[in-house]
């Protein structure tokens, strides 16, 4: 994100001792995602084009990724943005601000991130599962639940019935892309609140965006 043009407000509702611990988490999250990425040393990132192949199955991926199971400590530290359950979810940070702030320009900038996020959990309409529009929040779900963290035997024939109609490879280039994607919009919100600590009650955000 850009930083010039930007501008400061002050939080006009207090935050609770609970409110700043899960901010400091939050924070520390993002920090440790940016830790995690660094140490994969990503090359060049090409997209293939994904296309239909004699079995009938979804094929192409991205080439140059790290093999998948140095990229499951990304996921690691990704899932807590992404699990609606979690304190330092991107949702309930990004409306815990928005309440505190209570700015309608603010909002804007909420809503332009929050975009961004749901943005990257949906592709295009060509890609089909079960003769409807593959959603990628439901691929994240079954991968995080049934079987990169969880061995939920729902999820898990999911995953397999998923897996009958995209190649592996396929999927997980899929995941990539939206995890990646969805950290864009949470690497936003932790800028608008870096500087935010009791002491300092600002959170700034770019003029750019909320046009």
């Amino acid at each position: 994100m850009r930083r010039y043009n930007s501008q400061e407000l002050n939080i006009k509702h207090a935050l609770s001792p609970r409110d700043w611990r899960i901010l400091e988490i939050f924070k520390r999250r993002v920090h440790m995602y940016h830790e995690y990425w660094n140490d994969l040393e990503l090359g060049e990132i090409i997209v293939a084009k994904f296309n239909r192949v004699t079995n009938g199955k979804t094929s192409g991926k991205i080439t140059g990724l790290p093999n998948f199971n140095r990229l499951k400590g990304l996921y690691v530290d990704f899932r807590p943005f992404f699990q609606t359950s979690d304190p330092t979810s991107f949702i309930k940070i990004a409306t815990m601000i928005n309440e505190r702030v209570e700015s309608p320009l603010y909002c804007k900038f909420i809503e332009f991130i929050e975009k961004q996020w749901n943005d990257n959990l949906s592709i295009p309409g060509s890609f089909k599962w079960n003769d409807k529009p593959l959603i990628v929040s439901e691929v994240l779900n079954i991968f995080f639940n049934g079987y990169i963290f969880h061995s939920d035997n729902e999820k898990y024939n999911k995953l397999l019935d998923l897996l009958n109609s995209f190649e592996e490879e396929t999927i997980q280039s899929l995941l990539f892309c939206a995890v990646q994607g969805c950290f864009m919009a949470v690497n936003n919100l932790y800028r608008s609140i870096s500087e935010l600590t009791p002491e300092n009650l600002k959170v700034t955000f770019p003029l750019e965006f909320i046009d």
